[in-house]
């Protein structure tokens, strides 16, 4: 039996797409990257320091929930507008789909009339 060895971190940090259930809103996420240099010199002076988030919430850059088969790569600017719709939906439409994401969005849908 062989095992899936994946490393979400050196593989692909960047912009993606997720959903924390199958059927859910897609939310933005993304992982990153940070390093800590000299100011002065640029030399870099400590570890690499690894982030990921799903949402508007952190999670573990080295085991994201859903990764990889729930995460879609994504351009900056349709993160960006995710997060943006995100962030409206958690302020103007607690109910909706976006705002919660555990939920398959058919069963948070609403009835027109």
């Amino acid at each position: 039996m062989t095992v899936l060895q994946l490393d979400p971190i050196a593989n692909s940090p960047g912009y993606f797409k997720a959903q924390k259930v199958r059927g859910g809103a897609w939310l933005p996420a993304r992982f990153w990257i940070e390093e800590e240099r000299d100011p002065n010199t640029g030399e870099r002076i400590g570890d690499d320091r690894y982030f990921a988030e799903l949402g508007t919430d952190p999670v573990d850059a080295f085991d994201p929930p859903g990764w990889p088969y729930a995460w879609q790569p994504i351009e900056e600017w349709q993160w960006r507008h995710l997060h943006a719709d995100l962030s409206w939906a958690l302020l103007n439409d607690r109910h909706g789909p976006m705002a919660n994401p555990t939920v398959p969005a058919r069963v948070t849908e609403r009835a027109l009339f």
